[in-house]
């Protein structure tokens, strides 16, 4: 569990850093548009050519050259490309840590099959076979186990069988799911 955890830690670093890189591109794409509102504001615009077209191209060309314009142009293209190569590594590790949670699937699969293959009836997995079932399962017994009621003993005893081996399937299920994800490694995303 450490390996997620690890690997947790250091996409949530990741998506802190993207939202911080977001921000200051958003600011720089600010501080474009108000250098080229000061621009316009000290400009001429009607004497730069006679067409909106001729108006327009001259205005670009008054963009280009400013050195401010360039000094914010440039700032943007180096954080589009570090925003890139963050969002990069957060697509890698999320990828390391889907492979990951595969892995340690596989050998819960591969230890329950050992545990219960041959006294397990194997059948398609429900919905969310990964899901809290077992978690709420586990909470029935538990409950089950410190229920302190001398005249319902013998029912506690029952539903913590009874949850037991509900639990029991919810297990082959996963095993099965799981073994049928290995068969079709095509849709294992490593």
């Amino acid at each position: 569990m450490s390996m997620l955890n690890e690997l947790a830690d250091r996409i949530g670093d990741l998506y802190r850093s993207r939202a911080e890189i977001q921000i200051k591109l958003a600011h720089a794409g600010e501080d474009e548009r108000n250098r080229q509102i000061h621009i316009l504001s000290i400009t001429d615009v009607v004497g730069l050519g006679k067409t909106d077209a001729d108006r327009k191209r001259a205005l670009e060309i008054l963009f280009a050259g400013d050195e401010t314009l360039q000094k914010i142009s440039g700032r943007q293209t180096e954080l589009r490309d570090i925003l890139a190569d963050c969002q990069a590594e957060i697509d890698a590790l999320e990828m390391q840590f889907k492979a990951e949670r595969w892995n340690i699937r596989a050998q819960l699969a591969r230890a329950l099959e050992g545990k219960y293959g041959a006294r397990a009836e194997f059948r398609e997995p429900a919905d969310g076979a990964f899901d809290g079932e077992a978690d709420s399962e586990a909470d029935v017994i538990a409950g089950a186990a410190i229920y302190d009621d001398e005249t319902a003993e013998g029912d506690a005893i029952d539903r913590a069988n009874s949850a037991s081996d509900d639990i029991t399937d919810l297990s082959a299920q996963a095993a099965s799911a799981a073994g049928q994800a290995m068969m079709r490694k095509d849709e294992i995303p490593f």
